[in-house]
């Protein structure tokens, strides 16, 4: 009569349980019945078993090669290069955000992170994501490939790289508000400063009447922190659809506070012209 099945397979796992914990004078009792001799167990499986320490791990690959030294360089590639492109959080200075392994870029000098500078001869430096785009398509129909000019580094190296004629790179901003009624008021502003934080941080007043007790405290929920931003406004964020709706029967210039990030010099204007439902909603 044959045993069962479930014995006969513990029988076995028990044996080899004991031809690894057994001392070596012990063990050639179970090697008839074991499904391989002791010699062929693999040496650092066993040592780790017995001692408790980790097998050595296999050999790092070798690590990659570092990435060059900033600067520009020129590159020409497929009319389709197989490149990705994203901007900052201002929507400006493109640059690359991924490489297609299996792209005409692949195996180039292109580096995911390093910024467009110019397509064809023509400079992008500091053009929102639509305007970078726009002159690709700006391209001949018929030009099968491209020249383009990217930098190897980061948006401050590459402004800094370009000094007066790219805009030098800056640690701050001014922001000017004009107020009715009260003299002009200077604030400094680091870059990607939330300029709601700016005005009221500095004591500027950016909700009228109710509002000012209603307001959502900076949350982007109530829409009535309206600023009219008079210059400079290429040096904020772009609007987005929830705060374009929000604006939709106000001039282009006007910006919810709350919602606008300062990426360069701006006159803004608290209180600008608007429908009493716009400050009391």
């Amino acid at each position: 009569m044959q045993p069962p099945t479930q014995l006969l397979l513990a029988s076995q796992l028990l044996l080899a349980l004991l031809l690894v914990l057994l001392p070596p004078a012990a063990q050639p009792f179970c090697q008839p019945f074991c499904p391989a001799p002791n010699s062929a167990r693999p040496a650092p499986l066993r040592s780790w078993l017995k001692t408790g320490r980790v097998p050595p791990s296999s050999p790092s690959p070798p690590s990659a090669s570092p990435p060059p030294a900033p600067s520009f360089y020129n590159i020409t590639l497929p009319r389709s290069p197989g490149l990705s492109w994203r901007t900052d959080l201002s929507f400006r200075y493109v640059s690359v955000s991924a490489v297609d392994p299996g792209g005409p870029a692949a195996g180039t000098r292109v580096r995911k992170g390093d910024q467009l500078a110019a397509v064809a001869g023509e400079s992008v430096v500091g053009l929102d994501f639509d305007g970078a785009m726009q002159a690709f398509g700006r391209l001949p129909s018929d030009a099968g490939r491209m020249e383009l000019t990217l930098f190897a580094g980061s948006k401050e190296e590459m402004l800094a790289e370009l000094g007066e004629g790219g805009g030098e790179a800056r640690s701050e901003y001014t922001v000017e508000v004009l107020r009715k009624g009260k003299a002009p008021l200077s604030l400094k502003a680091a870059p990607g400063a939330n300029l709601r934080s700016l005005l009221t941080d500095n004591g500027v007043q950016v909700y009228r009447s109710v509002a000012r007790v209603t307001n959502c405290k900076g949350k982007q929920l109530c829409g009535t922190c309206i600023v009219d931003v008079r210059e400079g406004g290429g040096g904020t964020n772009r609007k987005s659809v929830d705060e374009e709706s929000t604006l939709r029967t106000n001039p282009g210039s006007y910006r919810l506070s709350c919602v606008t990030f300062v990426y360069g010099d701006l006159v803004v204007e608290t209180f600008p012209e608007v429908e009493a439902s716009q400050w009391t909603r």
